[in-house]
């Protein structure tokens, strides 16, 4: 019977529950929760607390959901469906708090991410006064992850003034004293204080979060994106850390990659013209249109070829998804020009792991390198057929080689015969497909470009010499 097919299934799909408030405008709330789960590949159920009435100029209206249904939205998930991780947003009474963490327990999940969302962007108060202090009795002390911004982390705090760099790491270590075992108090209201020496990057219009996990602290950075699409960043990372969970990374991870996505929809969205108010919603569905967005295939991939490659000590980087870089602990990420920025990249990628970046132009390469790359790959050096991409020939190879001090990989139509020319040009190797793939004896052609690039790197080394 179809039923039991369904019952006995063996597949298995990562899920939240997202336990929030409704946003009628679309851009927060439920439906932003919602929206990041099926963009981050996982499933997404939810139990509205409250229904609000809002658009892109704010919130009009709020009737909460009462306990006891809310209670049974839970219960009827949680029985049934389940979830690997449990996010909450809008809760507006200590009632709503109490019966949250009472389902949490009673039906043993395994991760909570908690938002504590207390006001709304527009300055509407989403919430009875006494709700913080609910928060910290009842779901702290079971939390994963808390995210709370500047004014969420002062009103959790007793109104402790939260406003630099420094006081945004003491909200940190008092605020995990409340039991979570991560806090991240996100500083996107410090963007204009950073420009002026609050940031270890001053001079860069940058956005700071602070992350403690009770032993050491992390200050993420990452670059701001001009966009007034900015309704709902908090309830759009609270859940793609959720999601990331529930795909197994491990927390530190899991934000890492959140940030990832919620920098990308920002980055997605920065031209979007939703409504005529001020709180303009993002593009949260810009993932599903990523080249290769076959996610579980990916890695499944990447993690056959790690272990064929790193027993030999060959290190694997993985090209423009940084998700499956670091979901499957492969050595390094490859992004284009189109990609998430080199610096941000950088700043997500765990310690050690490698970068690369595709350039063009002398400008582009000197970029790269000051934003963190380890390698560039320069090209097209000849037309190629597995791209579109326009040639820079050697002359352009070389300008590119002379500009930096890191190694400097050919890209782009890569034949045996032409890549002596690209060493002597003064690249330090070369990417090829076709040279290799498309030949009758891979392993043949492949001992052959050997040969041809320590060829070339001898000659260049003895004109130097």
């Amino acid at each position: 019977m179809p039923g039991a097919t369904l019952a006995n299934s063996s597949i298995k799909v990562p899920r939240v529950l997202t336990v929030a408030g409704s946003d009628s405008g679309g851009g927060a709330g439920i439906q932003a929760d919602l929206k990041t789960c099926l963009a981050c590949g996982v499933f997404g159920a939810s139990a509205v607390t409250a229904l609000t009435s809002q658009n892109t100029h704010g919130v009009h209206g709020v009737e909460p959901t009462r306990t006891a249904f809310l209670r049974q939205q839970m219960d009827d998930v949680l029985s049934d469906i389940g979830a690997d991780v449990v996010k909450t947003g809008m809760l507006p009474s200590v009632e709503a708090v109490e019966a949250v963490a009472d389902r949490v327990k009673a039906h043993k999940v395994r991760a909570l991410v908690v938002d504590p969302v207390l006001v709304s962007t527009s300055g509407h108060s989403l919430a009875e006064s006494d709700v913080g202090a609910a928060l910290i009795k009842h779901l702290f002390p079971l939390a994963t992850v808390i995210t709370p911004n500047l004014p969420e982390a002062s009103g959790l705090l007793g109104g402790k003034k939260v406003d630099s760099l420094e006081t945004m790491k003491e909200a940190a270590e008092q605020l995990h004293k409340l039991g979570p075992r991560y806090v991240l108090v996100k500083g996107g209201h410090l963007v204009d204080e950073a420009k002026s020496g609050d940031s270890a990057s001053a001079g860069r219009q940058v956005a700071v979060d602070v992350l403690y996990d009770g032993k050491e602290i992390e200050v993420i950075e990452l670059e701001k994106v001009k966009t007034n699409n900015t309704h709902g960043t908090g309830c759009t990372l609270a859940s793609a850390i959720a999601a990331y969970l529930a795909k197994g990374l491990a927390p530190t991870l899991a934000i890492r990659q959140a940030k990832s996505y919620l920098t990308q929809a920002l980055m997605a969205s920065s031209d979007l013209a939703i409504g005529s108010g001020v709180q303009q919603p993002m593009n949260h569905g810009y993932a599903l249109r990523m080249k290769d967005a076959d996610g579980s295939a990916f890695c499944r991939e990447a993690r056959a070829v790690i272990e064929v490659a790193r027993p030999k000590g060959v290190p694997v980087l993985i090209n423009d998804r940084l998700d499956v870089a670091l979901i499957t602990g492969a050595d390094g990420v490859h992004v284009g020009q189109d990609d998430l920025p080199a610096a941000a990249v950088r700043r997500l990628l765990t310690p050690g792991m490698i970068l690369g970046v595709s350039v063009k132009t002398v400008k582009q390469a000197q970029q790269a390198q000051a934003d963190g790359a380890d390698y560039l790959g320069a090209g097209a050096v000849f037309s190629t057929p597995t791209k579109d991409s326009s040639v820079i020939g050697l002359e352009g190879l070389e300008a590119i080689c002379a500009s930096v001090s890191i190694p400097v990989v050919a890209i782009g139509g890569i034949k045996a015969d032409n890549v002596q020319q690209s060493i002597e040009a003064g690249a330090a190797g070369a990417a090829v497909v076709s040279g290799i793939f498309g030949m009758p004896d891979p392993a043949a052609a492949s001992s052959e470009f050997r040969q041809q690039i320590d060829s070339g790197l001898a000659r260049r080394a003895a004109h130097s010499s």
